[in-house]
């Protein structure tokens, strides 16, 4: 059976502000939640929904931004909802909806990643596949 759920992390040489003002501007990534955390190292989390019609459901993003030496971290999950028990396959949107936001954070910044992963399947067992 198909995991309707995906990760993907990503490096950027941007930092914290800019790569936190990039994601508050992509609506599908932060139209839920915004949360900016006053610490060391500063941390922000964004939470976002976006409906995809060939999988005939909602995905929703959890967004993690970490400030970085020399740069920022970006840990995206993703998840799909299920309306009955033969929903089992998402035809590859969940993985897409995490790729997407590192792609438009790059067009943004007009920078590619320094680094990016991809987890497809994502569990809490696979957390440790999110460091870079």
């Amino acid at each position: 059976m198909a995991r309707l759920r995906a990760g993907a992390v990503a490096r950027f040489a941007a930092s914290f502000d800019r790569v936190v003002d990039t994601i508050r501007t992509i609506e599908e990534y932060s139209n839920i939640y915004c949360k900016v955390f006053d610490s060391k190292p500063r941390l922000a989390v964004f939470v976002g929904e976006k409906y995809w019609f060939r999988a005939g459901n909602a995905a929703v993003a959890t967004v993690i931004v970490e400030e970085a030496l020399g740069g920022t971290i970006v840990r995206v999950v993703t998840g799909g909802s299920k309306q009955s028990i033969f929903d089992f396959i998402d035809w590859g949107a969940t993985k897409k909806y995490a790729e997407d936001l590192i792609k438009k954070i790059a067009s943004r910044l007009d920078t590619p990643p320094q680094s990016t992963r991809t987890v497809e399947g994502m569990d809490c067992y696979k957390t440790g596949y999110l460091d870079l």
